[in-house]
Protein backbone atom coordinates (compact mmCIF):
# COMPACT_ATOMS: atom_id res chain seq x y z
CA UNK A 1 0.00 0.00 0.00
CA UNK A 2 1.22 3.61 -0.56
CA UNK A 3 -0.05 4.49 3.39
CA UNK A 4 3.30 2.26 4.34
CA UNK A 5 5.67 3.73 1.61
CA UNK A 6 5.21 6.84 3.22
CA UNK A 7 5.34 5.70 6.97
CA UNK A 8 7.54 7.40 9.28
CA UNK A 9 8.69 5.22 12.33
CA UNK A 10 7.18 5.49 15.85
CA UNK A 11 8.34 4.57 18.40
CA UNK A 12 7.08 1.63 20.24
CA UNK A 13 4.84 4.18 23.15
CA UNK A 14 2.93 5.72 20.49
CA UNK A 15 4.74 8.87 19.67
CA UNK A 16 2.90 10.96 16.95
CA UNK A 17 5.26 12.83 14.66
CA UNK A 18 4.54 16.23 13.53
CA UNK A 19 3.34 15.39 10.25
CA UNK A 20 0.49 13.16 11.72
CA UNK A 21 -0.37 15.76 13.76
CA UNK A 22 -0.53 18.53 11.14
CA UNK A 23 -2.55 16.22 8.91
CA UNK A 24 -4.93 15.04 12.18
CA UNK A 25 -5.29 18.94 12.51
CA UNK A 26 -6.73 18.96 8.83
CA UNK A 27 -9.50 16.62 9.88
CA UNK A 28 -10.74 18.94 12.28
CA UNK A 29 -10.64 22.15 9.76
CA UNK A 30 -13.26 19.85 7.70
CA UNK A 31 -15.49 19.40 10.88
CA UNK A 32 -15.58 23.29 10.99
CA UNK A 33 -16.37 23.39 7.43
CA UNK A 34 -18.78 20.99 7.34
CA UNK A 35 -20.61 23.14 10.40
CA UNK A 36 -20.50 26.63 8.82
CA UNK A 37 -21.93 24.90 5.86
CA UNK A 38 -24.94 23.17 7.48
CA UNK A 39 -25.83 27.16 9.06
CA UNK A 40 -24.75 29.45 5.66
CA UNK A 41 -26.06 26.86 3.23
CA UNK A 42 -30.01 26.85 4.44
CA UNK A 43 -30.13 30.29 4.68
CA UNK A 44 -28.72 31.20 1.41
CA UNK A 45 -31.30 29.28 -0.17
CA UNK A 46 -33.58 31.00 1.56
CA UNK A 47 -33.04 34.14 1.30
CA UNK A 48 -30.83 34.59 -1.79
CA UNK A 49 -32.46 31.98 -4.05
CA UNK A 50 -35.83 32.34 -2.69
CA UNK A 51 -36.60 28.89 -1.83
CA UNK A 52 -39.50 28.18 0.52
CA UNK A 53 -38.25 26.67 3.39
CA UNK A 54 -40.41 23.28 3.14
CA UNK A 55 -37.98 23.04 -0.09
CA UNK A 56 -35.04 23.05 1.32
CA UNK A 57 -35.13 20.33 3.39
CA UNK A 58 -35.58 17.63 0.36
CA UNK A 59 -33.75 19.17 -1.43
CA UNK A 60 -30.50 19.39 1.34
CA UNK A 61 -31.58 15.39 1.74
CA UNK A 62 -31.13 14.50 -1.88
CA UNK A 63 -27.70 15.99 -1.87
CA UNK A 64 -26.26 13.81 1.49
CA UNK A 65 -28.49 10.81 -0.34
CA UNK A 66 -26.51 11.02 -3.30
CA UNK A 67 -23.36 11.47 -0.96
CA UNK A 68 -24.22 7.79 0.23
CA UNK A 69 -25.14 6.51 -2.50
CA UNK A 70 -21.46 7.41 -4.01
CA UNK A 71 -19.55 6.74 -1.51
CA UNK A 72 -21.15 2.94 -1.33
CA UNK A 73 -20.72 2.72 -4.94
CA UNK A 74 -16.82 3.96 -4.39
CA UNK A 75 -15.19 0.70 -4.21
CA UNK A 76 -16.82 -0.50 -8.01
CA UNK A 77 -15.53 2.50 -9.64
CA UNK A 78 -13.40 1.83 -12.45
CA UNK A 79 -9.62 1.62 -11.41
CA UNK A 80 -8.88 4.69 -13.89
CA UNK A 81 -10.87 7.28 -11.70
CA UNK A 82 -9.00 6.31 -8.33
CA UNK A 83 -5.72 7.33 -6.85
CA UNK A 84 -3.48 6.34 -4.58
CA UNK A 85 -2.55 7.96 -1.14
CA UNK A 86 -1.91 10.60 -0.90
CA UNK A 87 -3.06 11.51 -4.36
CA UNK A 88 -6.68 10.88 -3.58
CA UNK A 89 -6.86 13.44 -0.46
CA UNK A 90 -5.25 16.00 -1.85
CA UNK A 91 -7.59 15.71 -4.70
CA UNK A 92 -10.52 15.65 -2.56
CA UNK A 93 -9.11 18.76 -0.65
CA UNK A 94 -8.79 20.70 -4.13
CA UNK A 95 -12.60 19.40 -4.44
CA UNK A 96 -13.58 20.84 -1.51
CA UNK A 97 -11.98 24.64 -2.29
CA UNK A 98 -13.52 24.43 -5.98
CA UNK A 99 -17.01 23.89 -4.31
CA UNK A 100 -16.48 26.99 -2.07
CA UNK A 101 -15.10 28.59 -5.19
CA UNK A 102 -18.34 27.89 -6.91
CA UNK A 103 -20.69 29.00 -3.74
CA UNK A 104 -19.32 32.48 -3.66
CA UNK A 105 -19.50 33.05 -7.41
CA UNK A 106 -23.39 31.23 -7.50
CA UNK A 107 -24.23 33.52 -4.53
CA UNK A 108 -23.66 36.66 -6.75
CA UNK A 109 -25.32 35.32 -9.56
CA UNK A 110 -29.25 35.74 -9.39
CA UNK A 111 -29.79 32.36 -11.49
CA UNK A 112 -27.30 30.79 -9.94
CA UNK A 113 -29.26 28.51 -8.42
CA UNK A 114 -27.86 25.66 -10.35
CA UNK A 115 -24.22 26.43 -9.78
CA UNK A 116 -24.37 26.55 -5.53
CA UNK A 117 -26.91 23.12 -5.53
CA UNK A 118 -23.80 21.49 -7.19
CA UNK A 119 -21.38 22.96 -5.46
CA UNK A 120 -23.24 22.06 -2.80
CA UNK A 121 -23.03 17.95 -4.19
CA UNK A 122 -19.44 18.18 -4.69
CA UNK A 123 -18.53 19.87 -1.12
CA UNK A 124 -20.61 17.23 0.60
CA UNK A 125 -18.88 14.54 -1.36
CA UNK A 126 -15.19 15.44 -1.25
CA UNK A 127 -15.72 16.61 2.99
CA UNK A 128 -16.83 12.78 3.13
CA UNK A 129 -14.35 11.10 1.08
CA UNK A 130 -11.74 13.34 3.01
CA UNK A 131 -12.72 12.67 6.45
CA UNK A 132 -12.47 8.61 5.01
CA UNK A 133 -9.65 8.89 3.27
CA UNK A 134 -7.65 10.96 6.47
CA UNK A 135 -9.05 8.01 9.10
CA UNK A 136 -8.22 4.81 7.19
CA UNK A 137 -4.48 6.77 5.77
CA UNK A 138 -3.50 7.73 9.91
CA UNK A 139 -4.69 4.61 10.78
CA UNK A 140 -2.32 2.90 8.25
CA UNK A 141 0.82 5.20 9.07
CA UNK A 142 -0.17 4.89 13.11
CA UNK A 143 0.61 2.34 15.42
CA UNK A 144 -2.19 1.56 18.31
CA UNK A 145 -1.36 3.74 20.90
CA UNK A 146 -0.22 6.47 18.28
CA UNK A 147 -3.88 6.02 16.82
CA UNK A 148 -5.62 5.96 19.84
CA UNK A 149 -3.99 9.19 20.81
CA UNK A 150 -4.23 11.85 17.44
CA UNK A 151 -7.39 10.26 16.46
CA UNK A 152 -8.87 10.65 19.46
CA UNK A 153 -7.51 14.21 20.27
CA UNK A 154 -8.51 14.68 16.62
CA UNK A 155 -12.59 13.76 17.39
CA UNK A 156 -12.44 16.01 20.42
CA UNK A 157 -11.40 19.33 18.94
CA UNK A 158 -13.45 18.37 15.87
CA UNK A 159 -16.53 18.76 18.10
CA UNK A 160 -15.76 22.05 19.31
CA UNK A 161 -14.56 23.31 15.83
CA UNK A 162 -17.97 21.79 14.74
CA UNK A 163 -20.14 24.07 17.18
CA UNK A 164 -18.03 27.15 16.02
CA UNK A 165 -18.57 26.21 12.83
CA UNK A 166 -22.22 26.45 13.42
CA UNK A 167 -22.19 29.61 15.29
CA UNK A 168 -20.16 31.49 12.16
CA UNK A 169 -22.13 30.08 9.67
CA UNK A 170 -24.89 32.49 10.69
CA UNK A 171 -22.46 35.30 11.96
CA UNK A 172 -21.40 35.82 8.53
CA UNK A 173 -23.94 36.03 6.84
CA UNK A 174 -24.66 39.25 8.03
CA UNK A 175 -21.72 40.58 6.18
CA UNK A 176 -23.24 39.52 2.60
CA UNK A 177 -24.17 36.13 1.23
CA UNK A 178 -21.38 34.96 -0.29
CA UNK A 179 -19.36 36.14 3.29
CA UNK A 180 -19.64 32.84 4.57
CA UNK A 181 -18.43 30.94 1.30
CA UNK A 182 -15.27 33.03 0.68
CA UNK A 183 -14.16 32.38 4.12
CA UNK A 184 -14.81 28.99 3.52
CA UNK A 185 -12.79 29.19 0.41
CA UNK A 186 -9.66 30.91 2.54
CA UNK A 187 -10.23 27.90 4.74
CA UNK A 188 -9.73 25.46 2.10
CA UNK A 189 -6.89 26.97 0.51
CA UNK A 190 -4.98 26.90 3.98
CA UNK A 191 -5.62 23.21 4.27
CA UNK A 192 -5.22 21.84 1.15
CA UNK A 193 -1.49 23.92 1.26
CA UNK A 194 -0.52 22.48 4.47
CA UNK A 195 -1.67 19.03 3.48
CA UNK A 196 -0.24 18.98 0.20
CA UNK A 197 2.95 20.18 1.74
CA UNK A 198 2.97 18.10 4.49
CA UNK A 199 2.58 15.03 2.69
CA UNK A 200 4.51 15.92 -0.21
CA UNK A 201 7.35 16.15 1.94
CA UNK A 202 6.99 13.25 3.18
CA UNK A 203 6.80 11.23 0.30
CA UNK A 204 9.75 13.20 -0.73
CA UNK A 205 12.03 12.40 2.53
CA UNK A 206 10.80 8.55 2.24
CA UNK A 207 11.99 8.51 -1.33
CA UNK A 208 15.43 9.21 -0.25
CA UNK A 209 15.60 6.92 2.43
CA UNK A 210 14.13 3.94 0.43
CA UNK A 211 16.84 5.29 -2.28
CA UNK A 212 19.89 5.21 0.40
CA UNK A 213 18.29 1.70 1.82
CA UNK A 214 18.81 0.53 -1.77
CA UNK A 215 22.43 1.80 -2.58
CA UNK A 216 23.44 0.37 0.61
CA UNK A 217 22.41 -3.25 -0.34
CA UNK A 218 24.69 -3.13 -3.65
CA UNK A 219 27.91 -4.71 -3.41
CA UNK A 220 29.78 -1.07 -4.91
CA UNK A 221 28.57 2.41 -4.34
CA UNK A 222 26.37 3.91 -7.13
CA UNK A 223 27.34 8.26 -7.47
CA UNK A 224 23.55 9.82 -7.21
CA UNK A 225 22.24 11.42 -10.30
Amino acid sequence: DSEADLTDDVSSDGAVVWIDWIIGFAFTITELQYNIGNAAIPQTLTRTFGLQVWQVGPLLASVNCACMCFLALLPRLPVAMLHRNPVNIVLAFLSILLSWILASVASFIPEGLPIFVASILLFTLAVNMVQVLLLEYLSNVLDAQGSKKLLGLSETLGCGFAMLGGYLGDVLEVYGDAAPFMMQSAVALVAVSMVGACLGYRHMTRSKVLCMQDRSRLPFALPLV
